[in-house]
């Protein structure tokens, strides 16, 4: 954003801002439409068969199956949002990386401060990982939905 409005109109800590929340607020977008996509057609026909609205349907079915779905996602977006920010560093923002290059040169010791740095990032991002990891490993535990006996029974069999 920096590059196409002046400095004189948007400071570069607001032209990261707003270009990180758009791109953000994309990927979040896809996110939540692929998760609500993930739940299968039967169990909103079912609410819907049970006289619930629209807005009853999506807030008692099908976000609290999509939320689960999609929670891993969400996380490894929070991991590649924490590190696009270290690259808005470039832009001249203010943040853990400019920090680092004011303390260095005030201390004049580059290699323990990025040191700490690299640390300080490696551990949120590491924290944030093992957050996934757990949850993609608790989704696939679940048991998958089965209908019951009667249910596919009662399907029409294929002419053979």
């Amino acid at each position: 954003l920096t590059l196409f409005v002046p400095r004189d109109l948007v400071s570069p800590v607001w032209s990261a801002t707003i270009a990180l929340t758009i791109y953000t607020s994309a990927v979040l977008a896809e996110i939540l439409r692929a998760g609500i996509l993930a739940i299968p057609r039967g169990e909103v026909d079912a609410a819907r068969s049970l006289a619930l609205t629209y807005v009853q349907t999506m807030r008692l079915i099908v976000l609290p199956q999509a939320f689960s779905r999609m929670m891993p996602a969400l996380v490894s977006q929070l991991i590649t949002l924490v590190k696009d920010t270290s690259l808005a560093s470039i832009a001249a923002v203010s943040e853990l990386a400019g920090y680092a290059r004011s303390i260095h040169s005030f201390y004049g010791n580059p290699a323990e401060t990025y040191f700490v740095i690299a640390c300080i990032y490696f551990t949120i991002n590491y924290t944030l990982s093992r957050i996934a990891r757990r949850l993609e490993l608790r989704r696939a535990k679940e048991p998958p939905v089965e209908l019951p006996a009667e249910l596919t029974a009662a399907e029409p069999q294929a002419p053979a």
